[in-house]
């Protein structure tokens, strides 16, 4: 990071003379304690030699500071090893991140509400269904086609943004998404820090801006565990978001305090909206929600996320106090699916986000939050 951000210098070439010339004190955010949990949480559900990875950052909201990161592939160049951070992007020296799933929806119903539409709004939403017309913020028309369904044959009927979310009906947030306004939805995802907007890394690496497809909201686009838990963050923290930071302050061989990288935290999302989203992402965690078997003792929201053929699960969540996102993928080219594979000595078939990113997730949330006051959550009124 430091070799990175112009914060140390203007040009690569004096980041690396500030850098090489020694002496630097550098604070960094990380919490051994959170740090501690996330690994544990990971080891215990995920062998490093398994041909799955699972990934996991944690942020605290309202400041956006890094508390942890931890995957179950050591660093190294040996067998079962990686040099790839996969919890950051390509601007950070990581990879491409990893397609979310429904994880993306929380970002459509945030859109919707600041939109104006309720949570009491209900769209038919049958087991099948096409994908409404779009136009993206190019003012290219996407046209109708078909291909919108949900994992279960059976019809949802006329329900409500709460219920859908719970259930995470793909046949509601689709048109909800073009309702709101496909570009609205991109603009909303770009204020949460997802998506590079075409930005170029100090390699010269070109990095993917969002697709602005459709399916949109059923996260087809590549994001880190970074990227979503501090997102997620910015609901805990009543739509205030920050840019993720690491360091909180550097002093060089003579004393001098430099200047570090700002999370700029600011105003992305009204209270209102905000609490409205944590309502819709504690439906999941509730009795009824895909998430049920994931809710921690403490006030908590989350979103479970499976791609296609299960080729990533997710799991996002949390507390007033740590935001944390979690995902098990197989990180090669081609993805392949889950469905079958040894992780951590078990199989799952199909490999949904709640039964593998879900408990790692559970587990260092639980062990992070330890000793922490269980502040909880602001809900939207009367829900």
């Amino acid at each position: 990071m430091l070799l990175d951000d112009p914060a140390f210098g203007a040009t690569a070439e004096a980041r690396q003379a500030l850098f090489d010339q020694g002496g630097l004190q550098i604070h960094t955010t990380l919490s051994p304690k959170d740090q501690g949990a996330e690994e544990q949480a990971l080891h215990h559900h995920i062998y490093g030699s398994d041909s799955a990875v699972a990934v996991s950052s944690m942020v605290q909201p309202g400041t956006g500071q890094i508390l942890a990161m931890a995957q179950s592939r050591p660093f190294g160049t040996g067998t079962h090893q990686t040099e790839i951070n996969y919890n950051v992007n390509g601007l950070q020296g990581g990879g491409e991140g990893f397609q979310t799933g429904s994880v993306f929806k929380a970002v459509t119903a945030a859109t919707a509400l600041s939109e104006g539409y309720p949570l009491s709004y209900q769209i038919d939403s049958p087991a099948v269904a096409d994908y409404p017309a779009m136009t993206d913020c190019n003012g290219v028309v996407h046209p109708a086609v078909s291909g919108d369904k949900n994992d279960t044959t059976k019809p949802y009927g006329k329900i409500d943004m709460v219920k859908a979310m719970a259930a995470s009906v793909n046949t509601y947030f689709v048109p909800l998404e073009a309702q709101a306004g496909l570009c609205n939805v991109v603009h909303m995802a770009q204020s949460l820090g997802l998506g590079s907007q075409g930005m170029v890394n100090s390699k010269g690496t070109a990095l993917i801006p969002l697709s602005q497809e459709q399916s949109l909201t059923l996260g087809v686009n590549d994001l880190t565990p970074l990227q979503i838990a501090d997102a997620y963050a910015t609901f805990a923290a009543n739509g205030t978001y920050c840019n993720p930071t690491a360091i909180t302050s550097v002093v060089n061989a003579g004393g001098k305090n430099l200047p570090v990288p700002s999370a700029d935290c600011h105003q992305v999302l009204s209270p209102s909206v905000a609490q409205q989203v944590n309502t819709l992402l504690h439906s999941v965690v509730s009795d009824q929600g895909t998430g049920a078997t994931i809710a921690i003792p403490y006030s908590d929201a989350g979103k479970t996320g499976t791609t296609n053929s299960e080729a990533q699960a997710w799991f996002a969540g949390y507390t007033s106090e740590l935001s944390d996102a979690t995902v098990v993928t197989n990180p090669n080219y081609p993805t392949r699916s889950l469905n079958g594979v040894d992780i951590g000595g078990q199989s799952y078939d199909p490999a949904y986000g709640f039964e593998t990113a879900g408990p790692m997730w559970h587990d260092a949330m639980v062990g992070a939050m330890n000793g922490l006051p269980d502040n909880p959550l602001t809900f939207a009124p009367g829900k």
